[in-house]
């Protein structure tokens, strides 16, 4: 069994047991996250909605905006308002989704959740917010 096979199925019987699953990073030298912690669910797919990410929260705070969005059909046109926030949902980049990429491969899609509230949010720069940037600055 490869290394990917394993922790898609390490994954994926987690997520049948527990539900929806939230991964949360925080690597300050990371260029393409632009050193902001950031978080993601997996599970939602298996619902038809999509998986949402999260830029710029602590863990605790990543953790309570994501469940309380787990069970809501969420999209760009429709803003909702959480217990923390007022929230709206652009289209995200999915490339370093890991865990949902192990459990579904290519077959899902995601959205960032944008927030009214504390904490930076990263910009693209040729504009635009975005949770995984696949285009890291350019060098000279």
């Amino acid at each position: 069994m490869t290394e990917l096979e394993q922790i898609r199925r390490a994954t994926t019987d987690r997520m049948l047991q527990e539900g929806m699953l939230v991964f949360w990073q925080d690597d300050a030298d990371s260029t393409l996250h632009r050193g902001q912690p950031w978080a993601y669910t997996v599970g939602r797919t298996m619902y038809g909605r999509p998986e949402l990410l999260v830029t710029g929260l602590g863990e605790a705070l990543a953790l309570q905006v994501l469940r309380e969005l787990e069970d809501q059909d969420v999209h760009p046109d429709f803003p909702v308002t959480t217990d923390v926030a007022r929230c709206a949902f652009i289209i995200a980049e999915t490339g370093l989704l890991h865990a949902a990429f192990a459990v579904f491969g290519a077959n899902y899609s995601a959205l960032q959740v944008i927030w009214e509230g504390e904490g930076e949010q990263p910009l693209h720069p040729a504009g635009g917010l975005i949770m995984t940037d696949p285009y890291p600055e350019e060098t000279e």
